[in-house]
């Protein structure tokens, strides 16, 4: 994509060309700085990282253009949905403030990884008129790509992942003990329970085979996870009782309770954990 095509594709964010930011003590030289035209904040910027298996998150780092400013939020999420409202949030950090400094660094709960999985940096953007020089306006730093790699924008929690050629100055931080077994043991011990921000409930979309049922608990409660037909008819129950807070997998074989085969069609699958009742659409492809 071209950058006249990219600023057509992406006419909520605003792209300035050239910048030399004083970061870590020292100058360094970007090529684009991305800051959102959106009145409402409603603007994230998403960087993808594959985690290696036995890591311990415990925060992030970016460089910013504006150094007295507040980000609404910087999410730590696992990468397997492609809508921000599906993904499991493993850690959330509210008005992080860049308090002086191009490079912001941000401390969060340590989030054990055990395998290695598709980590997503979600950070929103103020509400600001975009990127309008340096330290003129709220965007975050990137250099350039040949193509789409590993960065996105994405304009509100249900919006499209909009591909960059450009990689965002974001990083993630890890603790170095979490290569311990005693932080992350191995099959046979107990292991460490990732804890989500708040419930969640994920799956699969156009199932053939078996649908990966994702859900995490905020705290211990009663469940009931249930999958239902288009006429609102209880096919299968994946998960029923008491669980303590944590995060989950289960998987459904497309058949219903009684072992049979279910038709192509579409379905829902509901989450109920006390007050909060989350539901997803699943596509059953074959």
């Amino acid at each position: 994509m071209t950058m006249q095509a990219r600023r057509t594709k992406v006419s909520a964010l605003a792209v300035l060309l050239g910048v030399v930011l004083a970061s870590a003590g020292h100058a360094e030289r970007f090529d684009y700085l991305v800051g959102a035209n959106s009145p409402n904040g409603e603007t994230h910027l998403v960087k993808s990282f594959r985690v290696p298996a036995r890591s311990i998150i415990s925060g992030v780092e970016f460089v910013t253009n504006e150094i007295s400013t507040s980000f609404p939020k910087v999410m730590i999420v696992e990468g397997s949905s492609r809508r921000l409202s599906a993904a499991p949030v493993l850690a959330e950090i509210s008005n992080v403030r860049s308090a002086g400094r191009h490079r912001v660094s941000v401390r969060c709960d340590r989030v054990a990884i055990r395998e290695e999985t598709d980590i997503f940096v979600v950070i929103q953007l103020p509400a600001a008129n975009g990127v309008r020089g340096r330290g003129d306006g709220v965007g975050i730093a990137a250099r350039g790509l040949s193509g789409p790699a590993n960065s996105y924008f994405v304009s509100g929690m249900n919006g499209a992942f909009g591909e960059m050629e450009m990689e965002f100055a974001i990083t993630l931080v890890f603790d170095e003990r979490g290569k311990a077994d005693a932080e992350i043991p191995g099959d046979g011990q107990p292991q460490e329970t990732v804890i989500p921000v708040r419930t969640f409930l994920s799956a699969d979309h156009g199932l053939s085979e078996n649908a990966v049922v994702r859900f995490g608990l905020e705290k211990d409660c009663e469940v009931a996870i249930s999958i239902f037909d288009a006429r609102g008819r209880l096919v299968h129950t994946v998960e029923r009782g008491q669980l303590a807070a944590g995060t989950y997998a289960r998987t459904w074989n497309a058949r219903n309770n009684a072992g049979a085969r279910v038709a192509r069609g579409v379905y829902l699958i509901r989450l109920v954990a006390q007050e909060k009742v989350l539901s997803q659409k699943l596509v059953v492809a074959q």
